[in-house]
């Protein structure tokens, strides 16, 4: 198993656009973009992986003040000499940060309640055994 030290991806909020002014405003402000700027990505671990197949990895996400735990399914591929690159995705709801999107027009505009990451991790080998 590998275990992170000190991985963690922040993607500033104010750059997130819903192609809307107001939309985008409204889920800025939803976000709570003023007080936690960032969607901060934590790699935590891990497991045991080799150069095909899949392997499992855990990430702390944090949106908006509140941090989950999710586990990731990582597409393991070999891209080269010593090189891997690791694809994996994850789909999550607001709710599950006890949020709720944002309407507009009465409900009849609204942002889509999930949100999909995608992840691609790169790495090498630094060091011959």
């Amino acid at each position: 198993k590998f275990v992170f030290v000190n991985s963690r991806l922040s993607i500033d909020i104010k750059r997130f656009d819903c192609h809307h002014k107001f939309i985008t405003a409204d889920f800025r402000k939803m976000l709570k973009a003023d007080t936690y700027p960032d969607l901060k990505i934590h790699f935590v671990s891990l497991d045991e992986f080799h150069e095909a197949g899949i392997v499992k990895g855990l990430v702390d996400i944090e949106l908006a003040g509140r941090r989950r735990r999710m586990e990731i399914d990582y597409k393991c591929l070999h891209i080269g000499g010593s090189q891997l690159r690791l694809q994996g995705d994850k789909r999550f709801k607001f709710s599950d940060f006890q949020l709720e999107p944002p309407k507009k027009i009465g409900g009849l505009i609204r942002i889509n309640e999930e949100i999909d990451i995608h992840f691609n991790l790169f790495f090498r080998k630094l060091i011959q055994t």
